[in-house]
């Protein structure tokens, strides 16, 4: 990180510590992959009934909360809140989902 930019809270910087192995391997993976990947699950996820969709949704929110947690310091405000947002929905979804 430079020294002109925000500095990551220990906490952040443990979750980004930690995430490395993980994102070193997703960016190993052509672009496309992934988008399909996650395409399919947001699909399986509403196609599917029950708990095994909301799982699938849930799986997709949390990578999405993970993301955001990741790109906090570098994010604005609004960008913050939106990406924030976005994945609180497909969790509370993926919830209402799995309880009925």
């Amino acid at each position: 990180m430079t020294s002109d930019g925000p500095r990551p809270t220990s906490a952040r910087a443990e979750l980004a510590r930690r995430s490395r192995p993980l994102l070193l391997a997703l960016a190993r993976l052509p672009r496309v992959a992934i988008l399909v990947a996650v395409l399919v699950i947001v699909v399986g996820g509403f196609l599917l009934p029950g708990v095994l969709g909301g799982l699938l949704l849930g799986l997709v929110g949390l990578f999405l909360l993970w993301l955001v947690a990741l790109a906090w310091p570098s994010l604005g405000a609004g960008a913050r809140a939106l990406r924030l947002l976005v994945g609180l929905a497909v969790v509370a979804y993926a919830i209402v989902k799995m309880l009925g």
